[in-house]
């Protein structure tokens, strides 16, 4: 009985999301800026999974429910701040300097697994730190030559 209701509600969201669309086509209204709003559809089924995994009865057997949780949060939340940052505050180079996220949130991910988890998997926590290694390193390595390019206080004298 519970699926029924929820493919009714998923499928009534779908068929508002169709009609907004079309309307916002043909009378050329946009009411919602989809530049923006689009990282929330990260963000809910991240919070979902964590929340189930919050609601649980046995976290320690659920604990792989982190992984894509935290990386859903993580990256709607990068995409979020890049997409506002980007569209109403011009400012376009946040893009690189949150470069790190994409290694470090799977390594969030793996290392709350690990962390949360009955077994304690030693895999989860090496892949974990190599994962963050990495992470650290592209961190490092994208933003110190973003700043040597980006904020030379010589870069208009020497044209370089």
């Amino acid at each position: 009985m519970k699926a029924d209701y929820a493919r009714i509600i998923a499928g009534v969201f779908i068929l508002l999301v169709g009609v907004y669309l079309l309307a916002a086509n043909f009378f050329n209204v946009l009411i919602v800026d989809w530049g923006i709003i689009w990282p929330i559809f990260l963000l809910i089924p991240g919070f979902g999974l964590f929340l189930e995994w919050l609601s649980s009865d046995e976290r320690g057997k659920k604990s792989s429910l982190l992984i894509p949780s935290t990386i859903l949060i993580l990256l709607g939340l990068n995409f979020l701040a890049n997409m506002t940052l980007s569209l109403r505050f011009n400012f376009h180079g946040f893009w690189a300097f949150s470069s790190f996220i994409y290694t470090g949130s799977v390594a969030l991910g793996l290392y709350f697994a690990w962390y949360f988890s009955e077994s304690r998997n030693g895999d989860l926590l090496v892949a974990s730190k190599i994962l963050a290694i990495i992470s650290g390193v592209v961190f490092l390595l994208s933003n110190s030559i973003l700043f040597s390019v980006m904020f030379n206080p010589l870069k208009g004298v020497l044209n370089f």
